[in-house]
């Protein structure tokens, strides 16, 4: 943990381990715990599923539990983020690769951390420690992203996908503006962001 974290102020603190929070949900690890074994499962099963993609996820989770020790991560998540990730775990269940791409490398990784990433980015300008980990999950997470399109063989049905799931992933950020706002950023302004991201990813699939 960076020397003059304590130092920020107090809303400010809270806006970046809510986020962080999303990132590594300390709380909620145990009601997913299957993620990480039916991640490595299909790794092993789907030759274009990646096992470093897997491998930098679980380093992302140990820098964030690290870096809070002293600080630990400790707040309620939403709802709407709780069932976003329990779906996910029933795609992994039927291992569904495309829907798996969707909802996660295309909407949690493409528009949700993006989102969630570039404030930690700008929030930590004077954390050091902090930004420089930031700064390689964005790295990682962008590979993670383009990576997903591999993924996708029916991109109708993907872009079908998008849509149909794309709202709750505005819900999600929604629901945690209560500790964004307060750091400055308003919810039009992320939800444009969020829109943008998105019909990127549409974009890219239709050009394909």
């Amino acid at each position: 943990m960076d020397q003059n974290w304590f130092n920020l102020p107090l809303l400010r603190r809270n806006g970046i381990k809510y986020i962080s929070e999303n990132f590594y949900p300390a709380k909620y690890m145990t009601r997913w715990k299957e993620m990480r074994g039916l991640s490595l499962r299909l790794a092993q099963l789907v030759r274009l599923y990646s096992l470093t993609q897997v491998m930098e996820e679980i380093d992302h989770f140990e820098f964030f539990r690290k870096y809070f020790e002293k600080d630990p991560l400790n707040f309620d998540l939403p709802e709407s983020y709780i069932t976003w990730f329990d779906d996910i775990l029933e795609s992994l269940r039927r291992g569904d690769v495309e829907e798996i791409a969707v909802r996660f490398h295309m909407l949690t990784e493409g528009v949700l951390a993006t989102v969630g990433l570039s404030i930690l980015r700008k929030e930590s300008s004077d954390l050091p420690e902090f930004n420089s980990g930031i700064r390689k999950i964005i790295e990682d997470e962008a590979r993670h992203v383009n990576f997903g399109f591999q993924l996708i063989r029916d991109k109708t049905r993907a872009i079908d996908m998008i849509q149909e799931f794309y709202p709750r992933a505005e819900a999600i950020i929604m629901d945690g503006m209560s500790y964004i706002e307060p750091m400055g950023y308003s919810w039009n302004e992320l939800k444009g962001l969020m829109i943008e991201l998105r019909d990127s990813r549409i974009r890219k699939l239709q050009e394909r």
